[in-house]
């Protein structure tokens, strides 16, 4: 009779340790702290003291019946006022239409380049960005540089605990310097200035947008017919990552 007693008592008196890989340990807590959990295996009280960080676990079941639940700290992005990130973006031009009066020549690339967000608030920011980019067609052959202005919008909601989520779009003037040759014959220099806008989504740091420049106005400087008017306008997708 005295024998059950104390083994009910010994049941009773463990704490059971749950992982964030549902595993169950049963436990005698010695020790809490920010970082880990200190303990000994109830099946070796007088064994070793063994260690596991709190960012294993999920919570612990204290042999009174409190419960201790385990949760990382949020990575929102939510920024106040002013703050600043910067995005290393890549990504290819799905398509770039070089029209020559009547003609459109269209054809892809690749962009490499960097933004920058400047948040005004949670809502709203400014989002200039520098780009490199090279774009092949049947009859051009041009590299450039542009730098986009846009504004961008976003809404910020977290998924759970450990990741967020932030929809955006942007839009605004975008202006690109470029050369290129056409039929492999005709140097050409150029000035754009469009209108960019698009949108995406960024998923903890990871970014993902498309987006169009329509264009403005080009000016340029070639051995075309003086009279020739030329016009750029280019759908582009990118993956950046912000840091």
């Amino acid at each position: 009779m005295t024998f059950g007693m104390v083994f009910v008592q010994s049941a009773q008196a463990q704490d059971l340790i749950i992982t964030k890989k549902s595993e169950r340990i049963d436990v005698k807590i010695l020790k809490v702290s920010d970082s880990e959990v200190e303990y000994k295996k109830t099946s070796n009280p007088d064994g070793p003291t063994f260690t596991l960080a709190t960012s294993k676990i999920s919570s612990i079941m204290y042999a009174n019946g409190e419960v201790h639940k385990f949760t990382q700290p949020s990575i929102s992005r939510k920024k106040k006022r002013g703050s600043f990130d910067r995005s290393i973006m890549a990504g290819f031009i799905i398509n770039e239409t070089m029209a020559i009066e009547p003609n459109n020549f269209q054809g892809g690339g690749l962009d490499f380049g960097i933004n920058d967000i400047i948040e005004f608030n949670y809502f709203i920011g400014f989002y200039p960005g520098t780009h490199f980019s090279a774009v092949s067609n049947d009859i051009y052959h041009s590299v450039s540089i542009s730098f986009p202005m846009p504004i961008i919008i976003k809404a910020n909601f977290d998924i759970n605990e450990r990741h967020t989520s932030e929809l955006f779009a942007f839009a605004g003037p975008d202006f690109a310097f470029g050369i290129g040759m056409v039929s492999r014959e005709v140097r050409l220099a150029r000035f754009t200035a469009s209108i960019t806008f698009g949108g995406g989504f960024l998923f903890d740091r990871w970014r993902f947008q498309m987006g169009y420049c329509s264009d403005l106005h080009t000016f340029v400087i070639s051995e075309l017919n003086s009279d020739a008017k030329l016009s750029f306008n280019r759908l582009y997708l990118n993956i950046g990552y912000d840091f």
